[in-house]
């Protein structure tokens, strides 16, 4: 089984280790390169595909609290379809006005041809 690692775990609440899951996120063939998706998690969170690296961050703008899956990707920038912030899905960084605070992002892998996001286990509902 192939195993690719790529991303980190910044901003928000600070988690250890054991608190975190790796949560199947869709197969890699299902996410084509410059596409993103929301993944079913509270909070939301989003994956992408650039140019074959997979990236993952909070779904939500930390502006006003739009869905950034609602919005667009160009190249390794996310674009908030409600105010056009922007942001780097590599680092969270918010790169455009009116986004100041960056987004969380998170830590994926793939295994197999499964993409995969390490997310705290509180997020991910039991059933």
């Amino acid at each position: 089984m192939e195993e690719r690692a790529n991303g980190v775990n910044s901003g928000g609440e600070s988690t250890g280790a054991d608190d975190l899951v790796w949560i199947d996120a869709c197969l890699t063939d299902d996410l084509p390169a410059g596409e993103m998706r929301a993944l079913e998690s509270d909070p939301p969170v989003a994956v992408y595909n650039v140019e074959g690296e997979f990236f993952s961050t909070a779904d939500t703008c930390t502006h006003m609290k739009s869905s950034l899956n609602e919005g667009y990707l160009d190249g390794d920038q996310v674009e908030c379809a409600l105010h056009m912030a922007t942001f780097c899905v590599r680092s969270g960084k918010a790169t455009s006005l009116p986004a100041t605070l960056p987004l969380r992002t998170f830590d994926t892998r793939v295994a197999g041809n499964q993409l995969q996001v390490s997310v705290p286990r509180a997020w991910v509902s039991e059933g």
